[in-house]
């Protein structure tokens, strides 16, 4: 049991490889050294390393920068292995104490202080991306002129608590919501050129099998109402680029005449159906807790007045 007081030296959980501070902001961040000393005693001033301890404090950095990186993803060093790694080195080669709290400061620093996201370092190719947006404008142009029937596929989630949002709240009271474990529901969903939204809700994961059954009740639809053919935008996700999928995509476009277009990576703004599962977790759900069977029913409610009830602008 932990005393009142006490510090809580227990190890923080990782939350995604932040980005990098450069080394000459980290060499002087604050409280990275001890007490100040010398001449440059006075409040809120901190000793600065000479040249040759920052030189010592860059060689151990860059040695040991892309393995605490490597097993930063795969979870396998604590906070407090990471810092009796830096002790014990810098102890035993007798480097100066300040130098020692300035590189555990900054691996400190690197590794919970930082709130960036590991997708921030992601970035998508410009050039297939404009790419994409012209040939997705020609498939709107044909659908437009009857030729092909376009759809937007996706998947997400609805859990039993409410994402949370913005709200007028009466002076006083919270804008809260209790904070429930409910199961989930998966949700496959397709937002047609037609002006149809066609869903089907899971309470399981959704796999690759799951996805081809789902693609194919929609093909079947399409083909008896329009005969005309199909083109599907969807993204990267491993259910969709399966190897198993690869077989059943070239069943899809044989038999119904279905075809498949892939974004590129990092491109969620040129599938429409993003905005759909927007407005219904931030702006048609009630602010409630919902079971799983609730969840379903009120997906199905908003598959029926796709259109009509519930209506937005792109």
């Amino acid at each position: 049991m932990q005393r009142i007081g006490e510090k809580d030296n227990a190890p923080k959980p990782f939350s995604g490889y932040p980005r990098v501070k450069p080394l000459s902001r980290s060499l002087h961040y604050k409280n990275s050294c001890p007490k100040p000393y010398g001449r440059n005693v006075g409040a809120g001033k901190h000793t600065p390393l000479n040249r040759s301890q920052k030189a010592i404090a860059q060689v151990d950095l860059t040695r040991y920068q892309q393995t605490i990186k490597t097993r930063f993803y795969s979870g396998l060093v604590t906070r407090h292995s990471m810092l009796n790694r830096f002790e014990s080195s810098y102890t035993n080669n007798m480097v100066y104490p300040c130098t020692l709290t300035v590189s555990v400061n900054f691996y400190d620093n690197l590794a919970w202080c930082s709130s960036a996201p590991v997708t921030a370092l992601k970035k998508r190719d410009p050039t297939a991306f404009g790419q994409a947006q012209q040939q997705i404008e020609k498939l709107r142009e044909q659908a437009a002129r009857g030729e092909i029937v376009l759809g937007y596929v996706d998947e997400t989630g609805f859990s039993a608590t409410p994402d949370n949002r913005y709200a007028w709240t009466k002076r006083g009271d919270v804008h809260a919501v209790d904070a429930v474990r409910l199961k989930r529901v998966n949700v496959m969903g397709c937002m047609l050129s037609t002006g149809q939204l066609i869903t089907c809700c899971l309470q399981e994961s959704v796999n690759s099998h799951w996805f081809h059954a789902y693609l194919m009740g929609i093909a079947k639809r399409v083909k008896q109402a329009y005969s005309v053919p199909l083109v599907l935008i969807v993204d990267n996700a491993s259910i969709h680029r399966s190897k198993q999928m690869a077989s059943w995509r070239k069943l899809l476009e044989k038999e119904y005449s279905t075809r498949l277009y892939f974004l590129p990576a990092y491109s969620p703004e040129l599938n429409r159906i993003e905005m759909v599962w927007r407005q219904m977790k931030y702006h048609w759900r009630d602010f409630k807790v919902m079971t799983a069977d609730q969840i379903e029913h009120w997906v199905g409610q908003v598959s029926k007045g796709f259109g009509t009830k519930y209506t937005f602008t792109f």
